[in-house]
């Protein structure tokens, strides 16, 4: 039986393109942003970052994949991967 700790690496949060978030977003699993973000984000899990998503602040997660826009620092304690379509200033 899995127990909670390998469940929450399984799921995946999405923020979908209709979402804006005006502060700080924490989780302890997986997540994908395809909507706007005005602040810092930590994410235990993998980060994913659509096309056409918009980010403007700190970003901490294990894996980080990068298909929209980023303004400010990426820290990845594995990898950072940014696709064809990634902006990061």
């Amino acid at each position: 039986m899995a127990n909670k700790k390998d469940h929450l690496t399984e799921d995946v949060s999405i923020i979908s393109n209709s979402v804006r978030i005006e502060g700080n977003l924490f989780s302890d699993g997986n997540v994908r942003i395809d909507g706007a973000v005005n602040g810092n984000i930590s994410v235990n899990g993998n980060l994913t970052v659509g096309e056409g998503s918009k980010i403007n602040g700190e970003v901490k997660a294990k894996n980080v994949t990068m298909n929209g826009s980023l303004t400010g620092k990426v820290f990845a304690d594995e990898k950072l991967r940014l696709e064809s379509k990634a902006t990061l200033r």
